[in-house]
């Protein structure tokens, strides 16, 4: 299954393409000592490894569209002190409809555009 992870963090995206490997043939340790979040880690690494994953990363709060929803998801639950609980409805496409109608934005975003 070919997955197109996206993250506004280059921990995350430098840790999956560039570090993981080395950590684990240093059984899981850094250069400088233990990984943080190891189990974490281990658990993307076991999950990731099913996938044909390719890792992107952008600019956090530069107008990409599902980072911007991930940023209105995260706010919205440190505003409402509110947590999922688990997997939840994501509502991307109602939430991508309203910031077209009600303020003109990601008009040119289409979510399911063919290859370039």
């Amino acid at each position: 299954c070919k997955v197109h992870f996206v993250s506004d963090s280059q921990y995350l995206v430098k840790g999956m393409t560039e570090w993981l490997k080395g950590w684990k043939a240093r059984g899981w340790k850094r250069k400088g000592g233990e990984i943080g979040n190891l189990e974490l880690w281990q658990e993307l690494d076991r999950i990731a490894a099913k996938h044909d994953v390719t890792w992107n990363w952008v600019r956090g709060h530069e107008g990409h569209v599902q980072n911007e929803y991930a940023d209105h998801l995260a706010t919205r639950a440190a505003t409402e002190r509110t947590q999922s609980g688990g997997l939840v409805e994501s509502r991307y496409g109602v939430w991508l409809d309203e910031q077209r109608d009600r303020y003109g934005r990601y008009l040119d975003h289409f979510e399911h555009a063919p290859p370039e």
